[in-house]
């Protein structure tokens, strides 16, 4: 059975599991703690060598074999004497993994700060905020999408760009081609109020939320698929081992294989947090974080990056609903401050809302909200969920008082 579990653990990795087997390894992990544990060693070690600059620097299926041979090792030691193991091997396989994971993230680190930093100053800077959601394309034109949200599929070998199953270009298509020497981006800004989905060329899907700005390249070529975010962004990535996909951010990155996560990095806001749903990422601080170190997040975990003091605090054994609801069309709350989902709302709408912030100091809010399509429909489905009181003006001004 052990064997059984490594073979299921490296597939994973390799995003090679069929659905049974994913069970499998879930059912496993969950029997007892030192199995999670154990697989974000392997999981650390695994990244660092795959989804670098240079993999080949570390032989990852070398350090995998070495390690499961430890194991092994161990594992017959108990069968012989069980006072033997119970100090010196421990001692010693800890120690082995612990050197292991360490060597990986200081090799991931040294690569990042080194390499990727240069890699960084050849991306475009974000370009302003539209009134309505526009691509802007590598030579400067934009196409302005004048619709709330809807569908973007890229089409970069042939050079057409869809939206909601329409060619936005029916005579002729960008004619910038990309090659590793030169990487020409296109980007999308997503103004209040809207959402859109866009699928890239290599097949990843991602969902921009409102006031959001995306950059991504017309195709992947090279050691690595790179795109650039500001606001949120849910992402699925399309597996690729010798490609990794790395979402740059104001001062984090993260890297990843093939998985489902999402971002949240607004310029304005003090926390970049990233919500693993399934796979594994790694987080890594940029020169703006002040050396933070990089770490790996496993499924079910959220980090959240303070850019005033440069840390990161990883919460586990999340609901990741509560942080990617938005791109199926609701808000999901658990004892949520009446104050954050009123900024929230702000955001995702285009509003500004006036209201007396004592009034709902102590006002927490469980429960779902069905996005709207006018602010109307909105503040009546926010009225069910808590008692409030409230003017519209011209859709974009709410006057907000909590009712007697």
């Amino acid at each position: 059975m052990k064997k059984d579990i490594e073979n299921l653990l490296i597939k994973r990795l390799e995003e090679s599991l069929t659905a049974e087997e994913e069970l499998l390894v879930r059912k496993w992990l969950k029997e007892d703690i030192k199995n999670q544990q154990e697989f974000d060693d392997f999981t650390a070690i695994w990244i660092s060598g795959k989804a670098l600059y240079n993999p080949h620097k570390i032989n990852t299926d070398e350090q995998w074999s070495k390690l499961l041979e430890k194991q092994r090792i161990r594992q017959a030691a108990k069968n012989k004497s069980k006072f033997l193991v119970s100090n010196r091997m421990v001692m010693s396989m800890a120690a082995s993994v612990a050197l292991l994971v360490a060597l990986g993230i200081a090799f991931l680190y040294h690569n990042y700060t080194a390499e990727d930093q240069a890699l960084g100053q050849d991306l475009p800077e974000f370009a302003p905020y539209s009134e309505h959601g526009a691509i802007i394309l590598s030579n400067g034109a934009s196409i302005d999408l004048k619709e709330s949200s809807g569908e973007i599929v890229y089409n970069g070998n042939e050079g057409k760009i869809f939206f909601k199953d329409k060619e936005l270009f029916p005579d002729k298509g960008p004619t910038a081609q990309t090659t590793e020497a030169v990487v020409e981006y296109n980007q999308i800004t997503v103004p209040k109020g809207h959402a859109y989905q866009i699928t890239l060329t290599d097949g990843t899907k991602v969902w921009l939320n409102s006031f959001s700005r995306f950059i991504y390249p017309l195709n992947f070529t090279g050691k690595e698929r790179l795109v650039k975010l500001e606001g949120e962004g849910y992402f699925e990535v399309a597996p690729n081992a010798g490609q990794p996909f790395i979402v740059k951010t104001s001062h984090v990155d993260i890297r990843v294989l093939g998985t489902k996560f999402n971002v949240f990095c607004y310029a304005n806001d003090d926390i970049i947090e990233t919500t693993l749903v399934e796979g594994s990422v790694s987080i890594n601080p940029n020169a703006k974080a002040n050396k933070t170190k990089p770490l790996v997040l496993a499924p079910n975990q959220k980090a959240g990056f303070n850019k005033s003091i440069s840390s990161i605090q990883v919460t586990k054994n999340i609901d990741t609903e509560y942080y990617t609801a938005w791109k199926d069309g609701y808000f999901k709350y658990y004892n949520e401050p009446f104050i954050k989902i009123v900024s929230q709302l702000e955001r995702n709408y285009g509003i500004k809302v006036d209201y007396n912030p004592n009034d709902f100091e102590n006002l927490n809010i469980t429960g779902k909200l069905q996005r709207q399509e006018s602010t109307e429909d909105l503040f009546k489905a926010l009225s069910i969920l808590i008692p409030i009181e409230y003017e519209i003006y011209e859709e974009t001004l709410i006057t907000l008082n909590k009712k007697k």
